[in-house]
């Protein structure tokens, strides 16, 4: 007969078998020493161990996760700051683009005033008014190419 690991009562217990058990909880438990190396228990022991070693695993990933959502929140950027701030500065580029476009239309028409006078100078055109209305009826006929240099559009190319 096998002997039972955990009683309710030691009533019709063997007397020589009941020293051997020791009360716990209101239960009578059997004292059995090198019980951790029984087959069955040394299973039991080992999976116990293996899923507190990944339950512990498991709490550090956490907490190491944790951490890290924390840090990008702490250095994640204000959504409506960045909206703001990218607004003011397309406001600024948009300033600054049409201060340059402005500044463009006045080197264009310096320098096309400036090459169609000099050009009508050495064509002999020397008469100030003659000049003035030379430059008139030509100006809206010269170009500036990407160099700055400035050409007469004229029919035939």
């Amino acid at each position: 007969m096998a002997l039972k690991a955990l009683l309710e009562t030691l009533d019709g217990v063997d007397d020589a078998v009941k020293p051997f058990y020791a009360e716990a909880d209101g239960k009578f438990v059997l004292q059995v020493e090198g019980v951790d190396d029984h087959p069955e228990v040394a299973n039991l022991k080992n999976a116990y161990s293996r899923t507190k070693e990944d339950r512990e695993k498991d709490r550090a990933k956490v907490a190491s996760l944790s951490a890290q959502i924390d840090d990008l929140k702490r250095g994640a950027p204000d959504t409506a700051a960045t909206q703001a701030k990218i607004a003011q500065l397309q406001e600024q580029l948009d300033a600054a683009n049409g201060k340059a476009t402005e500044w463009q239309t006045k080197y264009t028409g310096v320098t096309r005033d400036q090459a169609l006078t000099g050009a009508l100078q050495v064509a002999g055109v020397t008469n100030p008014t003659f000049l003035k209305a030379a430059q008139a009826m030509l100006s809206g006929m010269v170009k500036l190419g990407e160099d700055g240099t400035a050409y007469v559009e004229t029919g035939m190319g």
